[in-house]
C-alpha cells in the first residue's frame, strides 16, 4: 500500500452496477462512484456522461477537496459496494500519478475498479478490472478516436475483454455506430447505444437489429424503446431482465446459456437480481453526496 496518495473528489454516489452503465461485471451488484474533478484535463461540456457537463462547465468555480485512496477504500467497504467507478471527464488523467494503481491495491482485489474512458489519454492501465469506453460521433478529435478504437480492437481480441463499449446518438443513424461495431465485430465486447431522439422508435429498433446482426451483446438505452436485457449469442434464449437499470432475474448457470452450453461472458455475479436494499437506497438512480458529509477526511488546500 502506498500511504498519502490523494484523488481529488467533487463528490461521490451510490448507484447500481446496471445504472452506471455496466452489465457484463458485478452483475446484481452495487456501485460506489467517485466523481473525479477535471484538474487536469477538461474536455468541455460534452454528451459523454451524466458528470460532464456538471463537472467541467466552470473548472474555476469548482469545489472540491483531496480524499486519500485508504479513505476511498474504507468508503467503499462501509458502503458494501461490489465496484468503484472513477466517474467524470478522464478520470484517469485527473486523478493523477499512482492514484489508480493506489486505488486497486487498497481495494484488494475484492472489490472491482472502473473508470470511464474517452480516448484523450494513454490506456488505462491493467489494474482496471472495468472500462467504459465512451464514444460521441462529431465530439472526439481524430487522435483520441485513433486510439479508443484501437483499445477497443486490442480487447476484442481477448476472450474475456474488460471493456463495455458506449456510444452517444443524437439521432439512431448506423454509421455513426460502424466504427465501434466494426472493431468489436464477433467478440465478446458488450456495445451499449444511447439514443435521445427516437424518431418513433422504429429507426432506434431497426439500428439495434443492425448492431445486433454484428456484435454478440448489444443493448439500446433510448427511452421506452430500451432494449436491456442480455440474450444467449448462440440460440437467442433469453438470459438476464433489466429493469429501468436495475437486475430484475438472471438465467445463467455456471457461467453459461442453461438452454444451449454456450459460455456467458458475465464476471463477479453478485445476485441473480439487485436486492431490494439496493434499491431503496439507490432510488432508482444514483444518490449523489457531499464530500463533507462523508465519513472520509478531506484536504480542501489545493
Amino acid at each position: 500500500m502506498v500511504a498519502g496518495v490523494r484523488v481529488p473528489l467533487v463528490s461521490a454516489g451510490y448507484s447500481t452496477v446496471e445504472d452506471l452503465p455496466v452489465f457484463h461485471c458485478c452483475p446484481g451488484g452495487s456501485a460506489l462512484r467517485a466523481a473525479v474533478a477535471p484538474v487536469r484535463v477538461s474536455v468541455g461540456a460534452c454528451g459523454y456522461c451524466g458528470l460532464a457537463g456538471e463537472l467541467a462547465a466552470s473548472r474555476d468555480a469548482l469545489h472540491y477537496g483531496f480524499v486519500e485512496c485508504s479513505d476511498l477504500a474504507m468508503l467503499a467497504a462501509r458502503w458494501s459496494v461490489n465496484l468503484v467507478l472513477l466517474d467524470g471527464p478522464e478520470p484517469l488523467a485527473n486523478a493523477g500519478a499512482g492514484a489508480v494503481e493506489c486505488i486497486a491495491s487498497e481495494l484488494g482485489g475484492s472489490v472491482a475498479l472502473a473508470a470511464r474512458w474517452h480516448g484523450l489519454t494513454r490506456e488505462p492501465p491493467d489494474s482496471i478490472d472495468v472500462v467504459i469506453a465512451e464514444y460521441s460521433p462529431g465530439w472526439v478529435d481524430a487522435e483520441a478516436l485513433v486510439r479508443l478504437l484501437g483499445f477497443l480492437e486490442s480487447e476484442a481480441s481477448l476472450g474475456e475483454p474488460r471493456v463495455e463499449a458506449v456510444v452517444y446518438l443524437e439521432k439512431p443513424v448506423v454509421e455513426h455506430v460502424r466504427p465501434l461495431v466494426e472493431r468489436i465485430e464477433g467478440s465478446n465486447v458488450p456495445l451499449h447505444i444511447f439514443v435521445s431522439d427516437y424518431y418513433g422508435g422504429k429507426a432506434a429498433m431497426d439500428l439495434l437489429a443492425w448492431a445486433r446482426s454484428r456484435v454478440r451483446y448489444a443493448y439500446l438505452h433510448a427511452g421506452p424503446y430500451s432494449e436491456l436485457d442480455t440474450r444467449c449469442p448462440s440460440c437467442g434464449a433469453g438470459l438476464t431482465v433489466r429493469l429501468e437499470y436495475h437486475l430484475a432475474a438472471l438465467a445463467v448457470e455456471g457461467g453459461s446459456c442453461p438452454k444451449c452450453g454456450t459460455p456467458i461472458p458475465l464476471r463477479r455475479v453478485v445476485a441473480k437480481k439487485t436486492p431490494v436494499r439496493v434499491l431503496r437506497l439507490t432510488r432508482g438512480g444514483t444518490v449523489w453526496y457531499r464530500l463533507d458529509s462523508l465519513p472520509v477526511r478531506v484536504d480542501y488546500s489545493y
